[in-house]
């Protein structure tokens, strides 16, 4: 019998462990049908429910963390990747530590990048700065003594042995006088440099080219140095991001190209290479084998061949051009063209390719003069309308080379993909830097943003203005699905920084200029912004301190904020979120910016159930929206959106949600301590203050960090001495005040100013001893002034604080005549508070200068007074004094405290004089 039970039993428990594990695995598809859905929050409902029942499914962690990250939930995200990592070290993959690790992460995008780089932890893991970094960005005076206006450079290419030979005539102008100025050649060349047919001694440093002259020259003066030189040039291992030369073959035919945007210019031709000093125009000649051609910037002026059996190719730029832009394609190029025609003038777009791709190139380029077209309606002109336009087939990916654009990617679209085909994404954004990047240039490394941040903003106009505003939006989703925030957008001055490996510079930043427009709210008046800038700017080398500049300047203050919150720090926005559900379908959502500087503002978007869409512009101030009739709600992102959301409310951000928690600050305020709840850094509910003996001080109400409704102020033995309203953390409504458990005062204010009817009470009796209007803390219209038994003794008309009528009553209440005042009564009048407070009161408030110290101390001043029935001074002044000024002092300190228990003459208040001495001494 035991047998059969322990069967049983056995039975039993498989049929039970069955049932929970498909249990366990109805929840886990469940789960994952609602991260397919996009139903992320709720996905993360269910997925905390397993992991509370089923503890052992630690893997869950990992979707979880997606299920956050997709609602831009940055810190929750990477506290469960930690999670998953912890209980599965053997899971490897770079995405967990890229996100988990930022010293990883800069490692991963440095070997992604192809440098041979080390972060630096001491400043966001960027690379670490080297003196040949220093050498190449900085603006030494041996740099900034000269300007060159023009190069003449001839250059020998020779494939089969990788290596090239030229010479370079530089033309400048001396700005400052010098006898040695820095020119730029990497350590591979060698070199000789002359000036007026005489050789010229330097010193080399790194890549720094020191040149000695045998005499001083002089501001203003204009020279020209030569400077011959061969060598094998570097060999780009990433082009054209970490760049150099190309050398390939194509059909057994060279084809040669060079990129070198941060490497540098100097690393193939000698020059002043700083992002600073564009020469006004240039002149490249290139030797090169005589079955293949030569395209360079600018346009070709001239061609032959020379007695080694070489062709040459001049070609001449006749703008000022970023040296780095400055580039040759070796080929067996043929060449098509397009015209592009504006209302001022038209230009040619120039299309070299090699013979067996132009099927392929002719459909590649179909919408490139559409493309020129927008941006010639968005920026302005092209700008080099005389040079003309030229897109070269490139045998690495792509570079901006001023009117000599290359492409690359074998007209495959590898990088970014439009939701039009048609649309390819190198003519459309290398063409962009024409206008962003070439003609609004950066002078330094650290501000190359600028460039790149413009160019792909500009992808997304493109996309708006040949296809439509879902297409914008659709590319705003995929370029914020890009940005890494690992480093800040800005870079590091003067050191030839490297921020392009992150991408955040083009993504992050089209992302902030997608976001301004959304704060602009005004398409119209944010694209007029934009053109404004380009124009402003155009033909010039800027920074981001010139940039902000013109944003304060002529477009608006409040803006900077904003886009110094975005360019120098390398986290975007938190968006602090706190949502309270009041019923099933009523929730209050609490809102507030976190890591910006103060003064930011931006919209973004809430989705809530029944069609429900609202644009809300969060602050730095925390803020409260109730929605009704609705159950749920989502923020969009770039993982789930709506492209029927409210305009301009699409913003990037990441969202931080926040709880109350109960907090407790011990002697926080010097002698008391206090404790609450906080809503992220605010307080939030109920709030105690507590006086050292352990009982409560203050008992407050606040409502996102502002005092709100009824605040309560005790003494140290417990006894209430103030009740008083606030709204929006002013004092506003009605204010009790209390002596001893009495009421003294009661009233109202209106934004911490006394406004509306007041009352004075008795401090023995709490009868009302006045009361009347208050208007901005002073008395308006008739005040009513009371003895102690209930009866009108007095009635003043006040305007503007000025008495202008007074009547006088008996206790029977008929109006009398005062006509004498005595100077006996029984009692004599006396101060509310004992006169030795008087004296202290006045003490405390009298302003002593030096010379009134020395010429009174020991003087006794005496003060007339007359009290009235009702316990006032209504008339003061001085019977003896040295200083009218001090005794008119002393009696306007009296006025303000006036509060006197009246003299009586035959069991009635009256006017009685009394004489005050005040005796001068220092406090």
């Amino acid at each position: 019998m035991k047998i059969y039970t322990t069967i049983a039993l056995v039975l039993i428990g498989f049929n039970l462990v069955a049932q929970n594990l498909q249990k366990f695995y109805d929840k886990i598809n469940y789960a994952d049908q609602l991260m397919q859905a996009k139903e992320y929050e709720k996905s993360i409902d269910e997925i905390d429910e397993i992991l509370e029942e089923f503890t052992f499914a630690t893997k869950l962690y990992l979707n979880r963390g997606y299920a956050n990250l997709f609602q831009n939930k940055h810190d929750e995200a990477i506290a469960d990747f930690k999670l998953y990592h912890a209980n599965h070290p053997e899971d490897n993959r770079e995405f967990i530590y890229f996100l988990t690790n930022k010293q990883k992460a800069a490692e991963l995008l440095i070997e992604n990048y192809n440098g041979d780089y080390t972060p630096d932890p001491d400043y966001y893991y960027l690379p670490v700065v080297s003196r040949e970094d220093s050498l190449k960005g900085g603006m030494r005076l041996e740099r900034a003594c000269f300007d060159v206006n023009y190069y003449d450079l001839k250059i020998h290419v020779y494939p089969e042995t990788k290596s090239i030979e030229g010479i370079n005539y530089i033309h400048f102008n001396v700005l400052k006088n010098t006898d040695i100025i820095q020119l730029d050649l990497f350590q591979n060349y060698s070199l000789e440099v002359r000036w007026n047919d005489q050789l010229l001694e330097y010193t080399r440093d790194q890549n720094a080219v020191f040149v000695k002259f045998p005499e001083q020259l002089h501001s203003g003066e204009k020279h020209i140095v030569s400077v011959k030189y061969q060598g094998k040039p570097t060999e780009a291992p990433n082009p054209p991001w970490n760049g150099g030369f190309v050398w390939k073959k194509t059909k057994r035919k060279d084809w040669i190209g060079v990129a070198c945007e941060h490497l540098g210019a100097s690393s193939w031709w000698p020059c002043k290479d700083h992002l600073s000093d564009k020469p006004d125009s240039l002149k490249i000649r290139v030797y090169c084998p005589d079955d293949v051609n030569v395209v360079a910037n600018g346009n070709l002026i001239n061609q032959g061949s020379n007695q080694s059996g070489e062709n040459f190719y001049d070609w001449f730029v006749s703008y000022p051009i970023n040296t780095y832009n400055v580039t040759f394609y070796i080929g067996d190029f043929i060449n098509f063209s397009d015209t592009v025609y504006s209302a001022k003038n038209k230009y040619p777009i120039d299309y070299y390719i090699l013979p067996q791709n132009e099927k392929e190139a002719r459909t590649y380029y179909k919408l490139t003069t559409k493309i020129f077209d927008v941006y010639n309606k968005i920026y302005g002109i092209y700008p080099y309308w005389k040079d003309g336009a030229a897109m070269v087939e490139a045998p690495y990916t792509g570079m901006e080379h001023q009117s000599a654009i290359a492409i690359g990617d074998d007209y495959k679209e590898t990088r970014r993909m439009y939701k039009d085909k048609k649309l390819k994404y190198l003519v459309v954004h290398e063409a962009a830097h024409e206008w962003w990047g070439n003609t609004v240039a950066a002078n330094d490394m650290a501000d190359i943003w600028i460039s790149e941040t413009f160019a792909t903003y500009s992808e997304l106009l493109i996309q708006e203005e040949l296809i439509g505003y879902d297409s914008y939006l659709d590319g705003v989703s995929k370029i914020n699905q890009q940005i890494y925030n690992l480093w800040p957008m800005v870079g590091r001055s003067g050191v030839n920084d490297n921020t392009f490996a992150s991408g955040d510079i083009y993504h992050k930043g089209a992302s902030m200029i997608h976001n301004f427009r959304c704060i602009v709210n005004d398409d119209a008046k944010f694209k007029q912004i934009i053109k404004d800038i380009y124009n402003h700017f155009k033909f010039q080398t800027i920074n981001t301190k010139d940039f902000l500049r013109y944003i304060d300047s002529n477009v608006g203050e409040e803006y900077l904020p904003f886009f110094k919150s975005f360019l120098y720090r390398h986290e975007p926005p938190k968006l602090l979120l706190y949502t309270q559900k009041l019923d099933e379908t009523t929730t209050e959502f609490f809102y507030k910016w976190s890591n910006v500087d103060a003064g930011y503002y931006m919209p973004f978007c809430l989705i809530c159930e029944n069609n429900q869409k609202y644009r809300l512009t969060g602050t730095t101030q925390l803020q409260k929206f109730t929605v009704y009739n609705s159950a749920d709600y989502y923020i969009p992102t770039a993982y789930r959106y709506d492209l029927k959301m409210p305009k301009n409310s699409f913003t990037y951000f990441w969202i931080k949600d926040i709880k109350p928690k109960n907090v407790s600050v011990p002697v926080s305020r010097g002698s008391y301590a206090e404790k609450g709840t906080m809503l992220g850094n605010s307080k939030h509910g109920k709030w105690y203050t507590i006086f050292a003996n352990g009982n409560i001080r203050t008992e407050e109400n606040y409502y996102m960090n502002r005092r709100e409704g009824t605040t309560i102020f005790y003494n140290e033995k417990g006894d209430t001495l103030n009740i008083k309203k606030y709204t929006n953390d002013t004092l506003t409504g009605s204010v009790i005040s209390f002596n001893n458990n009495k009421r003294v005062e009661s009233g109202y204010y209106d934004g911490n100013i006394k406004n509306g009817p007041f009352k004075y009470y008795f401090h023995d009796t709490c009868c009302i001893a006045a009361k009347g209007e208050l208007n901005n803390n002073i008395k308006e219209g008739i005040w009513k002034y009371y003895n102690k038994h209930g009866n009108v003794c007095c009635k003043i008309d006040f305007h503007n604080g000025e008495k202008t009528d007074i009547k006088y009553f008996n206790n029977n209440g008929d109006e009398i005549e005062i006509t004498d005042t005595i100077s006996f009564s029984s009692p004599m009048p006396c101060y509310k508070d004992g006169i030795k407070c008087l004296y202290d009161k006045i003490y405390q408030n009298i302003k002593f200068s030096s010379t009134l110290i020395d010429t009174l101390f020991n003087e006794t001043i005496y003060i007339s007074l007359v009290i009235s029935p009702f316990g006032e001074i209504v008339s003061a002044k001085t019977e003896k004094s040295s200083s009218k000024v001090l005794a008119d002092e002393i009696i306007a300190i009296l006025f303000k405290n006036n509060d006197w228990i009246p003299g009586y003459l035959n069991r009635n208040p009256a006017y009685v004089k009394i004489v005050l001495p005040v005796k001068v001494k220092a406090v």
